[in-house]
């Protein structure tokens, strides 16, 4: 996989007691966790998967692994040429 970044246009908000993410370009909209928001902190310059899931060794690597791949397919990870 190559090097990802969070994607600029996010916006994290609070509604009924619940915090989410949304991709302000398409709309995709998601509750997010506490290890969400680290992930996406993780990225917030391009680096590969690799070094993030090393660098959140607070979170077990199977589960930081698995919310990359969703973050990627839900838009809010972008690959390093997207990202910019």
């Amino acid at each position: 996989m190559p090097r990802v970044v969070r994607n600029p246009d996010l916006l994290l908000y609070w509604l009924d007691e619940q915090l989410f993410i949304k991709d302000l370009r398409k709309g995709t909209r998601a509750i997010a966790s506490t290890e969400v928001i680290a992930v996406l902190d993780a990225f917030s310059r391009p680096r590969h998967p690799t070094k993030a899931i090393e660098a959140l060794e607070g979170y077990e690597a199977g589960s930081v692994r698995r919310a990359i791949r969703r973050l990627t397919q839900l838009g809010f990870l972008l690959s390093e040429k997207e990202g910019r």
